[in-house]
């Protein structure tokens, strides 16, 4: 948004994104400014647009090991296979949730994933990002256990917070209320847990503990 698609001073996305999530101190004169003003009120309205949950995510279904692929497709027939052929087949998997695990006091290991909505198509983990994309963030650890969490986006030494801060209760593929979208290029995204709600002050300052973060390029 421009000064110049502007009738007066425009409110930044920023602010229009505080105003969204009720934290806006001067939210009276915000709202004034938006009744008179067309482009700044379709920016609000593409905020709140954000706001409604993607479509439901289809399962995940963990593909057979090799050997039961292998077994399938030859009958059961019992194989045997020079040892160099095994060493070239078994590798252990890049398994992404081992590294975007974080362990909090009253949740255990807590497994974060991130969820891209670009055009319909649903990404998981993604590392791209365009300005339209519309992202969430899915959480998984033991039914019981509950946990704060809070997204940061870190770009041109600024911090973001693009959702309000909510304790969620455990389960398997947690979808964490609300969307956001990360525009004006790339930005280091993280996923903050802790057992109390996460102070931003601390976070702002580039504090990233209890966090797992992931670098999204700008594509």
């Amino acid at each position: 948004m421009t000064a110049a698609a502007c009738s007066g001073e425009p409110v930044s996305w920023l602010r229009l994104e505080q105003l969204a999530l009720a934290e806006l101190t001067d939210a009276a004169a915000a709202r004034a400014h938006l009744a008179r003003c067309p482009a700044c009120a379709a920016a609000f309205a593409r905020i709140t647009d954000d706001a409604r949950p993607l479509p439901r995510l289809a399962p995940v279904v963990a593909p057979a090991p090799w050997w039961k692929r292998w077994q399938l497709a030859t009958g059961g027939a019992a194989l045997v296979v020079a040892a160099a052929v095994v060493l070239l087949m078994v590798r252990k998997p890049d398994d992404l949730s081992e590294r975007r695990t974080v362990r909090v006091k009253g949740a255990g290991a807590v497994v974060v994933t991130l969820v891209r909505e670009r055009a319909g198509a649903i990404a998981f983990d993604p590392v791209e990002v365009r300005p339209d994309d519309r992202w969430k963030v899915q959480l998984t650890c033991d039914p019981g256990g509950a946990a704060w969490v809070d997204v940061v986006a870190y770009q041109d030494g600024q911090a973001f917070f693009p959702l309000a801060p909510r304790r969620i209760a455990c389960g398997n593929s947690v979808v964490v209320p609300g969307a956001f979208r990360i525009t004006d290029g790339g930005a280091e995204l993280c996923v903050v847990l802790a057992p109390e709600a996460p102070d931003r002050a601390r976070l702002g300052a580039g504090d990233r503990r209890g966090a797992t973060c992931t670098t999204l390029r700008a594509r």
